[in-house]
């Protein structure tokens, strides 16, 4: 089961992204806004999609309208923004033009080397 993060009573701040960038091998970072029909669309299939294949994954949700100056600090100015950290190095960014099936794809091979 993926480890979720979600602090969405917790203000997010720079050091609990910091902190969890140094603790997980497997991060991925999903930027949304609470008006974005399309984040709240996609962040639970990329959620069911990383328990079921890649179950290493945490995953980080932030609201960047709520955290703008983390979104910014982040290099994020538009949402769905999707940041994925293996061995805790940023592999991939996806911004706005997102799908399950090519994060799948993407994914398989850098985390198998990870964890295979």
């Amino acid at each position: 089961m993926v480890k979720e993060n979600a602090l969405d009573d917790k203000p997010h701040t720079a050091q609990i992204l910091a902190d969890q960038l140094a603790s997980e091998a497997a991060l991925a970072v999903y930027f949304s806004s609470e008006g974005c029909s399309v984040c709240k669309d996609l962040y639970p299939r990329i959620e069911r999609m990383l328990a079921e294949e890649y179950p290493r994954f945490a995953l980080l949700r932030i609201k960047a309208d709520e955290e703008p100056e983390l979104a910014a600090q982040m290099g994020v100015l538009s949402v769905p923004t999707l940041l994925i950290y293996l061995d805790h190095r940023e592999l991939r960014r996806y911004v706005r033009q997102l799908g399950v099936s090519a994060l799948r794809e993407d994914l398989q091979r850098p985390y198998s080397l990870l964890f295979d």
